[in-house]
């Protein structure tokens, strides 16, 4: 606020007035309702769980590629983590049935980001290697043979 004449004027009364004045004419009426009808906040959809989210929920790299290229497939920040948990990656292969040595083996072969897909694959690969059953008593893996790796 500030003194002008000796009265007292709030700066937001002010400030709209030199805007209406501004904005009078037609020509930029025109203007302000296509610039209202644009969203307030823009959003991006998740690839992955495909909900409309903010700014916040995703990388800076992220929202600046999706912006960039109309093609580019973003992916939040809480579905990325879920991604990249390797416990439950781990969790899940174990759920299918393998034993914990080769899925630890393998996973830690593989890295910092895994995925339950990556750590399938691998531990699958890791059976196919090993086609011809058992070194040792050479009998073949299966539901009453598991593949076990000494660590």
């Amino acid at each position: 606020a500030r003194l002008r004449d000796r009265t007292f004027v709030p700066d937001g009364v002010d400030t709209l007035r030199r805007a209406y004045a501004a904005y009078a004419s037609p020509d930029n009426l025109v203007a302000i309702e296509t610039s209202l009808d644009r969203p307030v906040h823009r959003t991006l959809r998740c690839s992955e769980c495909n909900g409309d989210l903010p700014r916040s929920a995703f990388s800076k790299r992220v929202w600046k590629n999706a912006i960039a290229e109309n093609s580019y497939a973003p992916t939040c920040l809480s579905c990325r983590g879920k991604e990249q948990e390797p416990g439950a990656a781990i969790d899940a292969v174990l759920a299918m049935g393998f034993h914990r040595s080769v899925v630890e083996a393998m996973a830690a072969a593989l890295g910092s980001r895994i995925t339950e897909e990556t750590v399938l694959a691998a531990v699958l690969k890791r059976y196919e290697e090993e086609e011809n059953g058992c070194p040792i008593c050479f009998f073949d893996f299966g539901d009453d043979r598991q593949l076990t790796l000494r660590s």
